[in-house]
């Protein structure tokens, strides 16, 4: 499974499944979730998930 926090907020934006994300994500890629942009600021190992902490791009 893979979280999706912001990271300014701490909120919960986003629990899935590993296959509804890239498999090669890194810091300062791009993801998007709904009709939202997102920047990924840092990863780290959540048990034997993965939580990603975001900051929303704004248009």
């Amino acid at each position: 499974m893979v979280k999706v926090y912001n990271k300014e907020t701490g909120a919960l934006i986003w629990n899935g499944a590993d296959d509804q994300v890239p498999a090669a994500v890194g810091i300062g890629d791009e993801i998007s979730f709904v009709e939202d942009t997102y920047v990924i600021e840092e990863i780290k190992p959540d048990g034997g998930d993965m939580a990603l902490f975001v900051r929303h791009l704004q248009s």
